[in-house]
């Protein structure tokens, strides 16, 4: 299931002209219920069979958004699952700081927060809750506003304090990453 899509991915590498590798996958809006649980870890497993095989590459990182909360077990094949991406306001009303997240493993978890409009010690303070408190394993804030009626994207700008953002993740992970 999609191996040859996969291999062009991991082919990138090879190209001379530039540095065009990818070193992760990230599927978005994957249509996740329980009918479809195996066909989304036969397609976790096809990428790192892909990458495996020669020549063998490190292992891409593989990142899944299902949109809705999904069972503790899947987390074991993939890298990190996003259980939340919203609205800044809805962050700690989030149910992926409540069940059914409560069991499932934190540092493979994923926060996504759009329109965000804090200051940089609100956003410290996002950093220091979800890193320390919570140890979630990804977060990522834009400031950029999500307007479904003109098909605006909140991704498709840099947020103006990524560099506090970055201090921020640096200061509070420490336990987690050694060298940001």
């Amino acid at each position: 299931m999609y191996k040859p899509q996969i291999q062009t991915y991991k082919n990138w590498a090879n190209f001379t002209g530039k540095d065009i590798h990818i070193d992760g996958i990230f599927d978005d809006d994957m249509a996740y219920s329980a009918p479809s649980k195996s066909y989304y870890i036969s397609f976790a497993n096809n990428i790192k069979s892909v990458w495996s095989s020669p020549p063998p590459r490190p292992a891409p990182y593989i990142m899944m958004n299902p949109g809705q909360p999904i069972e503790c077990n899947f987390y074991t094949n993939v890298d990190s699952i996003v259980s939340f991406e919203d609205y800044y306001l809805n962050l700690y009303r989030a149910p992926f700081i409540k069940a059914p997240y409560t069991n499932c493993p934190r540092y493979k978890q994923a926060i996504i927060i759009h329109d965000f409009n804090g200051t940089a010690l609100d956003q410290q303070q996002i950093c220091y809750d979800m890193g320390q408190t919570f140890r979630v394993g990804n977060i990522f804030i834009t400031s950029a506003v999500q307007d479904d009626s003109t098909h605006q994207n909140p991704y498709d700008e840099v947020p103006p304090l990524l560099q506090q953002f970055a201090a921020s993740v640096k200061a509070t992970n420490f336990w987690w990453y050694a060298v940001i």
